[in-house]
């Protein structure tokens, strides 16, 4: 039995996810920004300081603007 039931009908159906305010099909993981207005993959949040979104193709350097 599965802990969520959402898991088990991903699996089987491949339902895809449909982003209403880009009007494209959004892959896994990825969500819509408000504040930039475009889906972002493997979207952390939206940073006030950079003024951009922190996802997967930056959060390496984001980290390390944090760091230093």
């Amino acid at each position: 039995m599965k802990l969520y039931p959402q898991e088990a009908t991903r699996e089987t159906k491949h339902c895809y996810r449909y982003c209403y305010q880009c009007s494209l099909i959004k892959p896994d993981r990825s969500h819509h920004c408000s504040s930039c207005g475009f889906c972002v993959v493997k979207y952390d949040h939206h940073c006030p300081w950079i003024n951009k979104c922190v996802s997967f193709n930056n959060y390496k350097y984001f980290m390390l603007y944090l760091i230093y």
